[in-house]
């Protein structure tokens, strides 16, 4: 009894290795496309993006008041105002930045351009999240 009668093969396996070799170039492809993709797109991951929120600005002629007025609670130790570059820290009771409470209160020129920035936990990112520019700026 032959072996190649048993199985069915009448010897003709002249297109198997080109399909085996389609077959493992492919998978390989697959596989190192998988890998590469992982990694792009995992970069991102461990970024923070900035709080959704929403501030208000009251100004009286010299005073200048920020309030929160809606979206996210954020920590107060992540703010800061920057009144013409010059940063002054966000500080509550509570620590916690939400609607109605007042972050800003200070007199301020006219001219003066005023941001709201948060930053990410490592202190890495800014963003600036409001702004006011005065009457006369």
């Amino acid at each position: 009894m032959q072996f190649n009668t048993l199985f069915g093969s009448d010897g003709d396996d002249r297109g198997v290795s080109p399909v085996v070799g389609v077959v493992l170039m492919v998978t390989a492809t697959v596989i190192i496309g998988g890998v590469v993709a992982s990694f792009v797109l995992g970069m991102g991951s461990g970024l923070e993006s900035a709080p959704q929120a929403s501030f208000g600005f009251t100004y009286d002629d010299t005073n200048l008041t920020i309030a929160h007025e809606g979206g996210a609670t954020i920590q107060d130790d992540r703010l800061a105002v920057l009144v013409d570059d010059v940063s002054y820290p966000v500080s509550v009771t509570d620590g916690a930045v939400s609607t109605g409470t007042v972050v800003f209160d200070h007199a301020v020129d006219s001219n003066a351009t005023v941001r709201v920035v948060w930053s990410d936990s490592n202190g890495d990112k800014t963003t600036p999240i409001a702004k006011w520019v005065g009457p006369t700026a």
